[in-house]
Formats: C-alpha cells, structure tokens, sequence
C-alpha cells in the first residue's frame, strides 16, 4: 500500500466540495510541487469487508493511467478509520458548468470532450472498473490546456466478478449513480458493464449537440430537469420506456459529421448489448467506425 499521506506535513488550501462519499479539499504537501486534491470520507469505515472492498477498488483505479483520467498518488485508511484518496488537483471547471445545457454546443468541440473522455475511460474498462456515475458533473475542462478529464470514481466497482448490479429502482431499491444518467438496465438488475458507461455518455452528447434531454423534443433541457429533478422513478421510466428523440431532428448541419448522431443513438439502444461495447468502441463510431453488431436479444 502507498505510503501514509498522513506520516507528512499537508496544509489544507480551501474546501473543493462534498459529496455523497465526503469531503474534497485542496491541499499542498512537501512531497508534491503542485496541489493536490485529497478525498476525505464523512464517516470512519468500521466493517472490514467494507474496508477491503474500498482499498481493493481505489486500488486498480490508481492504475488507471491517462491523461484524461485523474491520478490517483495515495490513498489509505488513517487510525481514525477514515478513508482518503489524494489525487492531482484539476484547476479547471465542470462541464455543467461551463457550459449551457439549454444551448446547442458547436458540434466540433462536443465530439472532442466525448472522444477525450472515452480515452480515459476506456483504460478504466481495460481494468474492468465501471465508473457508473458518467455525468457533466465529473467532466472537468482544464482551464489552461482545455482538456478533459474525467474525476471521481467513487462510484465505480469491478464488473468482472459480478459484484457491480443495479437494482431495480421503481422498487424503492437503491438506484446506483445519477437517475439523469443511470442505464435501462439496472431496472431489471443485470450487471452494469462498460456498456452502461457508454450509454451515459451518449446522454451527455445528445444533450451537448441538441440543447434537450433525448426524451422530450419540444421542451430546452433545464425545463425538463427541473421538471423531473425530484422524480428518479420518472427518469429511470424514460430511460427504459421512452422512445429517444432521433438526434437528427436537433441538429441542423449533418453534412460536416453525418456519422455523429448514428454514433449517438447506438449508445443510446435500451438493450446494452445493441451498443458499442466499451468506451473505445464508441469513440471509434465517432471516428465514422461502422456500427456494432448485436450480441444479444432487441429491445425498443
């Protein structure tokens, strides 16, 4: 295990933020000539299994290498029983944001964050990791280099032992990331591969190319996400009944990236299997890569 961040001296810069996970703070440290973000949790972690599931996932992630992932350099239980993650501090702004929903982002750039982040993203699924929790919220734009990057895999779990599944959500069960941009799936309780990793960043660029959710076409998005904002089951009804509003009715100009929405709506298919299968499948239709074939049974 990595040294214990907490045998150094740190100072604690400011406040980043907290989550459902804990606290975010920016530090500085005489081992690192840059900031960096160290992750805090709001409680101690008293059963072992627990524990050793924590260590086990931040484990594989601090292997994850990109220039499009956050880098993970320490991470640890304290004697109090806390957990920590320290990790490069991004000095640069969340996707959400950055930019407004509601309007159309220039077709160009939006391909660009996606296919950055399907990168990154893609070296988590070589590790079997599912980040589960895809939303603009853990997309960061470097304010400098304008690069993105994806944070924040607080969420995420190995799938290739079958221990990552949804549950079904319209049974007042636990729902497993953000209802915004959860997966078909985990209604039915099947195990949430890179597939449904995929399927949340075909949300996130419809709505960057079209300015509207993929379930309603004559309503801006923020009308929709407020309308919705405290009804998951209404989200999660969508996502598993709701026909998506083919792309092309938003987008104005094909003739530069006519493959863009088929691309799209190939992440966006209710069955996981219809979809590219791993985020380098997606970022390759986005290249024009022909579609996937489907492994698996059709769904509507």
């Amino acid at each position: 295990m990595p040294g214990d961040v907490y045998a150094q001296e740190y100072t604690i810069l400011e406040e980043l933020g907290h989550g459902a996970f804990g606290f975010v703070y920016k530090v500085s440290s005489p081992r690192f000539d840059a900031p960096m973000a160290l992750k805090l949790s709001h409680e101690p972690v008293r059963a072992r299994d627990v524990a050793q599931r924590a260590l086990r996932e931040v484990t594989i992630q601090s292997k994850i290498d990109s220039p499009h992932v956050v880098k993970i350099r320490d991470y640890g239980m304290r004697p109090d029983g806390h957990f920590y993650v320290l990790m490069d501090f991004v000095d640069g702004d969340q996707l959400d944001d950055l930019h407004d929903f509601d309007e159309p982002m220039l077709a160009g750039r939006a391909v660009d964050i996606i296919h950055q982040i399907c990168e990154g993203l893609d070296h988590a699924h070589e590790f079997g990791v599912v980040h589960r929790d895809i939303k603009p919220e853990n997309i960061f734009i470097e304010r400098t280099s304008r690069r993105a990057m994806l944070i924040d895999f607080g969420l995420a779990r190995s799938w290739e032992d079958g221990t990552v599944h949804g549950t079904n959500a319209t049974m007042g069960h636990k729902l497993v990331g953000t209802p915004h941009y959860a997966q078909p799936e985990q209604v039915t309780g099947e195990p949430l591969t890179p597939a449904a990793d995929v399927y949340s960043l075909g949300i996130i660029l419809y709505e960057l190319l079209s300015g509207h959710t993929p379930f309603v076409e004559d309503a801006p998005w923020s009308v929709v996400r407020e309308r919705w904002r405290d009804n998951p089951v209404r989200w999660i009804s969508a996502h598993v009944h709701d026909r998506v509003v083919p792309l092309k009715r938003h987008m104005t100009n094909l003739r530069v990236m006519p493959h863009v929405p088929r691309a799209v709506m190939y992440a966006l298919a209710k069955d996981p299997a219809r979809r590219p299968q791993r985020a380098r499948d997606l970022a390759a239709m986005l290249d024009g890569a022909p579609p996937p074939r489907s492994r698996g049974r059709t769904r509507s």
